[in-house]
């Protein structure tokens, strides 16, 4: 049916082009042509490379940067137990892994859970008795201290539940700004073993990752500096 529908096309259109000239036509295809390039692929028609489209407005040279990375407050190195799979014993390593350090090499060790949706260190650390952790003067959290750790979990701020699978379900933003106090508004002086002063604070902290490269992974990156993962 199309051959038959482009002649009748072709028959009503003849008389209104006649005064139309082929070169008209052929110019059209050779201006386009002309304005392909790597800034127009597809030779479209417009204002020539370099200059500002004419009523637009002044472009804006905004900078946009990654944030700083920098240490958390009273930690000298950071260890990171992630994986891209879930349910793979990434919580019992950093568990194991904080408990080691601290009974080999002598060292002031804390354990950060930063497993927003599913936290489990406070299971496993036997701190999961509706404990939560206390304010201090300038509203850092105090970690919570077993088995000579000290540890800080989002399920330690969350209300408890019946449900022993009960997980978190925040949005974006939300989980984001649990990550920057999790990172960054605890007091790990108050979570180290010593009562020297001139070793206040952590040798080393293990943060335990949730599954996946997802918003908690990326923030991590961009916000800390890691010495280990």
């Amino acid at each position: 049916m199309w051959h038959p529908l482009r002649t009748a096309v072709r028959l009503r259109l003849r008389p209104a082009l006649a005064g139309v000239s082929r070169p008209g036509r052929n110019a059209f295809f050779t201006a386009s042509r002309a304005g392909q390039s790597h800034r127009n692929p597809l030779g479209l028609p417009g204002e020539q490379p370099g200059l500002p489209r004419s009523g637009s407005p002044p472009r804006l040279n905004i900078s946009r940067s990654l944030p700083t990375k920098r240490d958390i407050p009273h930690v000298a190195k950071v260890v990171v137990v992630a994986s891209g799979k879930g349910g793979v014993g990434k919580s019992t390593v950093a568990v194991n892994l904080a408990i080691s350090i601290r009974n080999q090499a002598a060292l002031n060790v804390g354990l950060l859970d930063l497993d927003i949706f599913g936290p489990s260190v406070p299971k496993l650390m036997g701190l999961e008795e509706g404990l939560s952790p206390e304010l201090t003067d300038q509203n850092a959290l105090v970690p919570l201290r077993n088995h000579g750790i000290g540890c800080m979990s989002i399920g330690f701020l969350i209300p408890p539940s019946d449900s022993p699978d009960s997980v978190v379900a925040w949005r974006g933003m939300m989980v984001m700004k649990a990550v920057q106090q999790l990172l960054f508004d605890v007091d790990w002086r108050l979570g180290a073993s010593t009562q020297d002063e001139s070793r206040a604070g952590l040798d080393v902290l293990v943060i335990d990752m949730p599954p996946g490269t997802g918003d908690v992974a990326l923030s991590l990156g961009q916000l800390v500096n890691i010495h280990g993962i």
